[in-house]
């Protein structure tokens, strides 16, 4: 959000939360006087959200409810990852569609974990491929470890601009 860091007013910026999940980034948004709107497959949580949030949708994100060039800025913490790799170039271009001119795209994307759930793993080129649509795009990664160093976790970093 630090490209919106000299903006005094949010209301007129549009961001979407893409796997709001139980609506800590939602939260975020309204704190901070954003127009927001999330979006999530599991009914459980977007029940859960619209206790104090409006604009959340159950929905995949691979066919989202929203108009063509919607948003400003949309946001993936680590959602898009959670489908299957052949889905994912369709997940993209639905992002691309919703964006606004010159709008914004955030992705956390996992290279390498050892999760016990559904991940697909997308390397740098992958990522590099996939983004080819935005005009611009920009990935940085981030490696952490844990349980004394016997796990690593590599997560790309996108920003892509339409």
């Amino acid at each position: 959000m630090r490209r919106f860091s000299d903006v005094k007013d949010f209301s007129n910026i549009e961001c979407l939360d893409l796997g709001c999940g139980w609506g800590n980034n939602l939260r975020f948004l309204k704190d901070k006087g954003f127009s927001y709107s999330g979006v999530d497959f599991s009914k459980t949580a977007i029940n859960h959200c619209k206790l104090n949030h409006k604009n959340v949708y159950c929905n995949s994100v691979e066919d989202m409810p929203f108009p063509n060039e919607s948003f400003d800025v949309a946001f993936d913490r680590m959602c898009i990852q959670h489908n299957e790799l052949s889905k994912i170039p369709k997940i993209f271009s639905e992002v691309h569609r919703v964006l606004k001119s010159s709008g914004v795209f955030f992705s956390i994307l996992v290279e390498k974990a050892n999760y016990n759930y559904t991940t697909s793993y997308l390397s740098r080129d992958q990522i590099e491929e996939i983004s080819s649509i935005f005009s611009s795009i920009n990935l940085d990664y981030i490696e952490r470890s844990y349980e004394g160093g016997h796990h690593i976790v590599r997560a790309n970093i996108l920003t892509a601009i339409k």
